[in-house]
């Protein structure tokens, strides 16, 4: 590509109305030049031009040049468009490695927290062993000793409302807690304080009255205070709610496939699905364009996890398909505009002959005249070498149609005088 300073300022020399000298050929220098496509029957068909050929063909061939350029600008375009398709491909593939990469941080972080648990229960029976070995007791007088407690787990949050934290998920914790540190709790006054410690807001409101010393119908143990809980917060249809939600549960065509899977593993445990189900149950909510790509890996025999990962890779496949076909829609119909707006003033300003078939702009459907940009060709009579605002049989045309009212007054002045 020529350089600002290899580009002779316009107007520098005045124009004589001859053709500049030309001087001895030189090997044309790949910064001063560019490369255009010749004719069909050219030999080779694309070669360099250089500044001085490029000022010969503007003043000789301006519709060719023009032609020429065209076609490159829209083999630009092409390539503009692939690159963005693989970009948009290329992240909508990190997207879904990243929530892989998610998955798998989480995973390896319970490992990690199970690991960590285990090592310190080695440790302590590693300790209690040590200790037996060293200071030996008598096995009559051991069962009467006090074993080491257990490590407490966390606590649950606090239940309020029952909302959040969702008293279901609370309850479970509760409920693991007091089992897993029930030598920390061994007494139901133990285990009732501490249930009430954990509770607050509204779920506090509802429990104070039977904590109270002159209560009629007092807690006796922490059971009684999460069946009574229980009355309050949980949701006796949920297994039902759960069932009718996941009947009507269907991919849309603008669902993301990562977020319609979270919503149906979930509904489907709650619901109660087998395992064994999973595969035909999700095959039968996708999209039909997804089951047709999908048709040949369900009736394989790949579990459900090879399933699911094979329809996330094909529906990240469709999202780029869908982007790209969208931008053509749009520059098409960008293109078809145009198109539309040049037709319709053509056809307001150029009169044609009565009988002739139409050849002008409004009658060239949008694919049409790409098609003959792209070739170099006229919009009107379909040849090459000029432009349709310069076409030699529409100026015979609108010449003939001009010519055509003076010779009817002509006819008429003779037929006037011979009467």
């Amino acid at each position: 590509m020529a350089r600002p300073n290899d580009i002779p300022v316009p107007g520098s020399q005045p124009y004589t109305g001859k053709e500049p000298e030309r001087t001895e050929r030189t090997e044309p220098n790949r910064r001063s030049s560019i490369m255009i496509d010749g004719d069909e029957e050219e030999e080779p068909n694309r070669h360099e031009v250089t500044f001085e050929d490029f000022l010969n063909y503007v003043r000789e061939k301006p519709e060719w040049l023009y032609g020429k350029l065209r076609l490159i600008h829209e083999r630009f375009e092409d390539v503009v468009e692939d690159c963005e398709a693989r970009l948009a491909e290329s992240e909508l593939s990190g997207q879904s490695k990243d929530g892989e990469i998610v998955l798998m941080k989480n995973r390896l972080d319970e490992t990690t927290e199970r690991l960590n648990q285990m090592t310190l229960d080695r440790d302590a029976y590693a300790n209690k062993i040590a200790y037996d070995t060293l200071h030996p007791v008598d096995h009559a007088t051991a069962g009467a000793r006090s074993s080491s407690k257990s490590a407490k787990i966390p606590d649950p949050p606090l239940l309020t409302d029952g909302k959040e934290p969702r008293f279901e998920d609370w309850l479970l914790l509760m409920t693991q807690k007091l089992e897993a540190n029930h030598d920390h709790y061994d007494s139901p006054q133990l285990r009732r304080a501490y249930v009430a410690s954990r509770c607050d807001g509204k779920a506090r409101k509802h429990i104070t009255p039977r904590l109270r010393s002159e209560s009629v119908n007092p807690y006796e143990d922490s059971v009684d205070m999460l069946e009574h809980l229980k009355t309050i917060y949980d949701d006796p249809n949920r297994v039902t709610t759960a069932k009718n939600q996941f009947r009507q549960l269907y991919m849309k065509t603008t669902d993301r496939f990562h977020d319609f899977l979270s919503e149906f593993l979930y509904l489907a445990a709650e619901a109660g699905v087998s395992d064994d189900d999973l595969k035909d149950e999700l095959y039968h909510r996708i999209t039909t364009k997804l089951q047709e790509l999908t048709m040949a890996e369900i009736n394989s025999n790949g579990s459900f996890r090879q399933f699911t990962s094979f329809c996330s890779q094909t529906a990240s496949r469709l999202e780029v398909m869908s982007h790209r076909i969208q931008k053509n829609r749009q520059y098409t119909s960008a293109q078809g505009r145009m198109g539309a707006a040049s037709s319709s003033t053509a056809s307001a300003t150029v009169k044609k002959e009565p009988g002739t078939p139409s050849l002008t702009n409004s009658t060239v459907r949008t694919n049409d005249r790409s098609q003959l940009m792209r070739e170099g060709k006229c919009f009107n009579c379909h040849e090459r070498g000029h432009l349709s605002i310069d076409c030699p049989k529409k100026q015979k045309s609108d010449l003939e149609e001009l010519e055509r009212p003076t010779e009817q007054n002509q006819t008429t002045q003779n037929d006037s005088e011979n009467v």
